[in-house]
C-alpha cells in the first residue's frame, strides 16, 4: 500500500487500465457527435455500410428536405443500440479490509517521506512509529555508507598490512550486519525518548490549565448530556453539585413533540430557579445550543439565565467508574455524565480529579507513550494542583483527598468515614481523632487541608497549626488580633434558601376545597403533636398542594453526606441542598 506503481512514457496511463474494465475489447462508437458529422464517406473506415451513415445522420438531426410531388421513400428501420456492459460488481471488503484501507489513509501523507533527522518534530516521530507498528510504513534511516566505510578502513586497516584487502573486506561486512543496524536503533530509540518527553510535557501543561480553571460559585445549573436518538439528559444542581431532579427532552424527531420539550426546559430552570445552563460539546451540541437559546430568549426572556459549552471529554468514564456508581447509586450511568458535566463548572478540579488524566483528552499521541512514566508524571501534576489550591475538609469527596501531600486513599476513605459518623471538622485538631491519622501524617497534610466556618480562623489560611503561636505574635506586633483575621477572612457560600415551586393557577374546584379545608377544625391529635415538634399549628392553614423540605428537617444517614448530618448554626441543613 506505501508503494505507488510510477507511470512510464513508452506505456499507457496507470489509470486507464486499473479503472476501465475490458480495455482489450473497442467500445462502441456512440452517434450524434461532431466528429461523425463532419466525416466524410472518403474518410470512414472500411467496411462502414450505408445503414450505418444513415443512422448517424439521423441521429445528428440534419435539416428536412424540400416538399416534392413524389412521394417519399420510406426511411429503414433505425438499428437498435448496442447494449452497455456491466460494470462488474465490486467485492465486499472485509472489517479487517476496511480497518486497513483507513490505516493507509490516515498515513499517506508519510508515504515516500523524508527528512533529516535533527530537523524532524516530535509530534513526527511519534506518527511514523505509529504507522511502522501497523506495519503501514517501513522506515530506515540513510547515511553515506561509502563515506563511513572509507573512515572505518583508515581508522582500523593499517596502509601497510600485507592483509589489508582481507581487513577491509572484514571491515565493509561489520559495517553492514552491525555497526549500521546499531546506529540506526540507537538513533530511534533517542528520538522517540525525546519525542515522548515532549509529550509527556504537553501532556502536563494543557491538564494543569484545566485543573485550575476557576470554579463558578454560588450558581445553580442545569447540565445537559447532548444527544440525538436517545434524548437529551436534564439534570438540576443545586450550589453544592446536589442532584434537584432530572428529566429528557428530544432536540430532533417530531415537530408535534419540540413545544412539549420547550416546555420541560422553561419549567425546570424556573422551578429550581437555575441560573446557568451547562450544554455538553458531544453529539447534538450544536441543535441543543439553538434550543437552549431560542428557549431564553422566549420562554425565559425575563430571567437572567445565560448557557455555556463545557467539554465532556471523560465524562462517559466517570459514569461507568466506581466512583461514579459509588456516589451516584439511585442513577443510570448517562445520567451520571450529565451530572458530571454540570460539576465540571461549578468546581472542575473536585470533578476532573475523579477522572483518569489519560481519559480526559488533553494529550499529544498521548497513548503512543509508556503508560507508566505517563500515569507517575499525571499524578504528580494532579496532587501540585490540589495542593497548590487546598481542600475543604468537610465537603471534599476521598478521589479529591487522596490527592493531599501525606494523605492516600486508605487515610482519605478514613477521614470521610469520620466525617460521616461524627459531623463536620470545627478545627484541623480534630483530624488527629481519625483512625491511622498519625502525628507526622497530620504535620504533612495540616496545611493543605481548610476548614471553612470552624472556631479557628487561622484554620481557613495556609498557616500550619505548628505556626499558629508565631502568627498571632506578628498580628500583635501589627496591632491585629485573630478576630480581624476572621472579619477578613471571606466566608464559606451561603446554602441555598428552601424554594417555593410556583404554584399552578388556581381552579374553581381548588378553591372551593381549599375553602372546605379551612372551615374543618383541626384533629386533637395534631394539636398535641404540635408542641412536641416545636412547630405551632394553625388551624385555618391548608396543607400545602406541593410537598416541601422542612428547614429543620433531619436528614436522612443513608442519602446525606457526613458534613451535611449535622449542620453548623452559619451553614443551610442537608433537607435544603437535596429537596
Amino acid at each position: 500500500a506505501a508503494i505507488q506503481p510510477e507511470a512510464d512514457a513508452a506505456s499507457p496511463e496507470p489509470a486507464a487500465i486499473q479503472t476501465e474494465p475490458g480495455a482489450d475489447s473497442p467500445e462502441p462508437a456512440v452517434a450524434g457527435t461532431g466528429e461523425e458529422t463532419a466525416a466524410t464517406p472518403d474518410e470512414r473506415p472500411a467496411g462502414a455500410g450505408e445503414p450505418v451513415g444513415e443512422v448517424a445522420e439521423v441521429s445528428v438531426g440534419l435539416a428536412a428536405a424540400p416538399p416534392s410531388s413524389q412521394p417519399a421513400a420510406p426511411s429503414p428501420a433505425p438499428l437498435p443500440k448496442p447494449a452497455k456492459k456491466p460494470n462488474p460488481p465490486r467485492p465486499k471488503l472485509s472489517k479487517k479490509d476496511k480497518k486497513q484501507q483507513k490505516l493507509v489513509a490516515a498515513f499517506k501523507d508519510y508515504f515516500h517521506f523524508e527528512e533529516a533527522v535533527n530537523k524532524l518534530p516530535p509530534h513526527r516521530v511519534l506518527a511514523i512509529n505509529r504507522g511502522e507498528r501497523a506495519r503501514i510504513l517501513r522506515v530506515r534511516i540513510e547515511a553515506d555508507v561509502e563515506a563511513m566505510t572509507r573512515a572505518a578502513e583508515e581508522l582500523v586497516v593499517p596502509v601497510d598490512h600485507p592483509h589489508r584487502d582481507f581487513l577491509c573486506g572484514c571491515v565493509r561486512d561489520s559495517l553492514q550486519r552491525l555497526v549500521i543496524p546499531a546506529l540506526e536503533r540507537e538513533i530511534r530509540r533517542e528520538l522517540t525518548d525525546q519525542a515522548e518527553q515532549h509529550a509527556i510535557d504537553v501532556f502536563i501543561q494543557n491538564l494543569r490549565k484545566l485543573l485550575l480553571q476557576p470554579p463558578v460559585r454560588n450558581r445553580r445549573i442545569l447540565a445537559i448530556d447532548p444527544g440525538l436518538r436517545s434524548g437529551c439528559r436534564l439534570i438540576a444542581l443545586d450550589e453544592f453539585g446536589n442532584v434537584l431532579a432530572h428529566d429528557v427532552i428530544h432536540v430532533v424527531g417530531k415537530d408535534g413533540r419540540r413545544p412539549q420539550d420547550r416546555r420541560k426546559l422553561a419549567d425546570l430552570v424556573r422551578r429550581f430557579d437555575l441560573r446557568l445552563i451547562s450544554i455538553g460539546n458531544g453529539a447534538g451540541c450544536r441543535e441543543t445550543e439553538q434550543l437552549v437559546a431560542s428557549v431564553i430568549a422566549d420562554e425565559l426572556k425575563d430571567l437572567d439565565v445565560s448557557f455555556l459549552i463545557t467539554n465532556e471529554a471523560g465524562a462517559s468514564v466517570y459514569s461507568t467508574s466506581p466512583v461514579g456508581r459509588e456516589e451516584l447509586p439511585a442513577l443510570d450511568a448517562s445520567l451520571r455524565s450529565a451530572v458530571s458535566i454540570g460539576r465540571r463548572v461549578l468546581d472542575p478540579l473536585s470533578e476532573l480529579v475523579k477522572i483518569n488524566p489519560s481519559n480526559i483528552g488533553v494529550g499529544l499521541y498521548q497513548h503512543d507513550v509508556k503508560a507508566k512514566h505517563l500515569r507517575s508524571s499525571l499524578d504528580d501534576v494532579v496532587e501540585s494542583c490540589v495542593n497548590y489550591v487546598g481542600v475543604d475538609v468537610n465537603t471534599a469527596s476521598p478521589a479529591l483527598l487522596r490527592y493531599v501531600s501525606g494523605l492516600n486513599q486508605l487515610t482519605a476513605r478514613r477521614i470521610y468515614e469520620h466525617r460521616c459518623q461524627h459531623g463536620p471538622f470545627r478545627n484541623r485538631e480534630q483530624l488527629k481523632d481519625v483512625a491511622g491519622l498519625g502525628e507526622a501524617t497530620f504535620v504533612q497534610a495540616a496545611g493543605f487541608l481548610k476548614v471553612l466556618g470552624g472556631d479557628n480562623p487561622l484554620d481557613v489560611t495556609w498557616i500550619h497549626p505548628e505556626s499558629y503561636a508565631v502568627a498571632r505574635q506578628v498580628l500583635d506586633k501589627l496591632g491585629s488580633s485573630v478576630d480581624e483575621l476572621a472579619r477578613a477572612v471571606p466566608p464559606p457560600p451561603p446554602a441555598p434558601a428552601p424554594l417555593a415551586p410556583t404554584p399552578p393557577a388556581p381552579t374553581p374546584a381548588d378553591a372551593s376545597a381549599e375553602a372546605a379545608l379551612a372551615q374543618t377544625p383541626p384533629e386533637p391529635a395534631a394539636t398535641e403533636a404540635a408542641p412536641e415538634s416545636g412547630q405551632a399549628a394553625e388551624p385555618d392553614q391548608a396543607p400545602p398542594a406541593v410537598e416541601e423540605p422542612a428547614a429543620d428537617q433531619a436528614p436522612a444517614s443513608d442519602q446525606q453526606p457526613a458534613a451535611d448530618q449535622q449542620p453548623a448554626a452559619d451553614q443551610q441543613p442537608a433537607a435544603d441542598q437535596q429537596p
